[in-house]
């Protein structure tokens, strides 16, 4: 009775001894990794983390675009520095020319100071 080839393991070179049971052992690995990424709920858990993600971005551009619109777009300090300069110049003149006119006896009101009349 002849012995077959492959069954032989006295004249295989060390190459096939090692390479053999690699192969099987790299199936299985790919076997076993496939039932756990399919029936495992990876996939599952996977889009559920990609959700996570999506839903992290827009809270944080949500809140930078806060931030953005707190620090620089409603940053009016330098229109209200204008404003109130502009308005002491004013209030600075007319009380000048208040001055000037007590010396004659005669300042009229501000007109900010007068109640209108209903």
């Amino acid at each position: 009775m002849a012995k077959h080839k492959f069954l032989d393991w006295g004249n295989r070179s060390i190459i096939r001894k090692i390479f053999t049971p690699m192969i099987i052992v790299m199936v299985i690995q790919a076997i076993l990794f496939s039932f756990v990424i399919l029936w495992g709920g990876t996939i599952e858990q996977l889009n559920n983390n990609a959700l996570d993600i999506l839903n992290e971005r827009v809270i944080n551009r949500k809140n930078y675009l806060e931030n953005e619109m707190i620090q620089r777009w409603s940053n009016v300090d330098e229109s209200v520095k204008s404003i109130n300069s502009t308005v002491e110049s004013v209030l600075k003149e007319k009380m000048l020319r208040c001055r000037i006119s007590l010396q004659t006896r005669h300042c009229p009101k501000p007109s900010f100071l007068q109640i209108p009349e209903i």
